[in-house]
């Protein structure tokens, strides 16, 4: 696993492993409540055309490898390592 693989892996097929699942779909993007926190009106967004993520609510956003290690507090190789079980 390296960094450029890390980022082709599905934001959308993670949360879906992690139990989250989009409230609304526009387009590419799909609103989720977010991981981070709770809430009452989604504020997280994927764009799956992109494979990006936003949360509006944290100000913050970024590709798989990203989201991983602002849920988690992972660092980037314990990320790499958490992703290889999604790699095939």
């Amino acid at each position: 696993m390296n960094s450029n693989k890390a980022k082709t892996i599905s934001l959308e097929k993670l949360l879906q492993k992690q139990g989250y699942y989009p409230t609304k779909t526009n387009g590419d993007d799909n609103w989720y409540f977010s991981p981070f926190r709770k809430e009452s009106t989604p504020s997280f967004k994927i764009n799956t055309k992109l494979n990006f993520w936003y949360d509006f609510g944290e100000l913050i956003g970024g590709n798989t490898a990203d989201y991983l290690m602002f849920k988690f507090g992972f660092t980037f190789s314990e990320t790499l390592e958490y992703l290889k079980s999604f790699a095939n």
